[in-house]
């Protein structure tokens, strides 16, 4: 039987969320049901755009050693690791993407991008924090 939601909720209930347990209590729904929506925003958007040949990060099927082959015997490499890269997209960046890129009307890319990130940016552990190839 499912569950009745009853909106019972103030200002104050909703104010400050921190965990994606406390927004998918608001929402009334399961953190799983967040991500499996995430995971559907991959599959059936982002899958299907394009990325550049020399993308390698967060990305399935390519790998460090195909990433180091492209530097080999050049003159100068640069090897940078970047901190907490996730919490560094900010959603403002992601809702760019969908309404520049994309193409997307402004309503449709604010809910994407609301779906997409948490606290103003991609969350760690969020199926949109890699890309399956």
């Amino acid at each position: 039987m499912k569950k009745k939601f009853k909106n019972n909720y103030t200002f104050e209930n909703v104010q400050g969320l921190k965990t994606i347990n406390q927004l998918a209590n608001v929402l009334a729904v399961t953190p799983a049901q967040l991500k499996k929506l995430q995971k559907r925003i991959i599959d059936r958007i982002l899958k299907l755009y394009p990325l550049t040949d020399i993308t390698y990060g967060a990305v399935d099927g390519m790998r460090t050693k195909l990433n180091a082959q492209n530097h080999v015997r050049k003159r100068v490499v640069v090897r940078i690791d970047l901190t907490d890269c996730f919490h560094s997209i900010k959603s403002e960046w992601v809702y760019r993407c969908f309404r520049k890129q994309f193409g997307y009307s402004k309503s449709v890319a604010k809910i994407l991008t609301r779906i997409s990130t948490y606290n103003g940016s991609i969350p760690v552990g969020s199926p949109l924090s890699s890309m399956p190839g």
